[in-house]
């Protein structure tokens, strides 16, 4: 049976302008609601060049930001055995960054929302809006790290219930964003090696902890978790078994 799937409170009013052809929908939404929603934690790291050059460029201030879309995914995050749909903003943080340090925040912006059932997909999505810009997938590590959660979710999260998971959990499902800052911290995928190649290292590490634990005379019921769900990868919540791979 399938988690129940609740609602998180209304977003902010936004003004439905246009459907795209794949599903996305163009909405106008104030600057000031806008900043309600977060980053996701996907992104490129914040560019402070990047974001003075925008601010430079402006001869209305924040206002001039309204002329072009800003980017919102809406996908499901599981909290207490329930899935939440959360918005995040995946495309213009640096431009959303200068409006929230802007004194004036009262004018309309553009929203383009998609809706994704998952993080890879959202991750390909990221890739789809940003394809002009190949370098920083090799550079940038929160991007480089992106590429091995992809992969890894696309092999783990099969069947109903996700071992990785979008919001902050418990063992043994893995936390993405922690996982993520793992990852950029380890500089896994900076080696040479392919998120294929991470996925079936980590495949034989899930199992060489699956093993384990069955062994065991006396288990805690996470690990009885563990073992119903097999996926042992975030028993270990340092994941010292990353460091094998480095």
């Amino acid at each position: 049976m399938e988690p129940p799937r609740r609602f998180a409170p209304p977003p902010p009013p936004r003004q439905f302008l246009h459907t795209f052809t794949d599903g996305s929908i163009l909405r106008k939404i104030s600057a000031r609601d806008l900043v309600k929603i977060p980053i996701w934690k996907g992104n490129r790291i914040l560019n402070q060049e990047h974001k003075q050059s925008i601010l430079t460029s402006l001869k209305q201030g924040a206002k001039s930001l309204d002329l072009k879309p800003f980017h919102v995914v809406t996908y499901p995050v599981e909290e207490n055995e329930t899935e939440e749909v959360h918005s995040y903003v995946v495309d213009g943080q640096h431009r959303l960054s200068i409006i929230k340090e802007a004194d004036n925040q009262d004018f309309d912006v553009l929203v383009i929302e998609k809706k994704c059932e998952s993080e890879s997909e959202v991750i390909e999505y990221f890739k789809l809006l940003n394809h002009t810009r190949a370098i920083e997938w090799k550079e940038d590590p929160v991007l480089v790290a992106n590429r091995y959660i992809s992969a890894l979710e696309k092999a783990f999260n099969v069947g109903k219930e996700k071992r990785l998971r979008q919001k902050s959990t418990h063992r043994p499902y893995l936390y993405i964003d922690n996982f993520r800052d793992e990852l950029i911290k380890r500089k896994i995928g900076h080696t040479g090696k392919s998120p294929e190649q991470f996925v079936n290292f980590a495949k034989e590490k899930n199992e060489e902890g699956l093993q384990r634990l069955k062994t065991k005379e006396k288990r805690e019921a996470m690990e009885d978790k563990a073992i119903q769900l097999d996926f042992s990868l975030a028993m270990d919540t340092k994941y010292k078994w990353l460091a094998e791979f480095e």
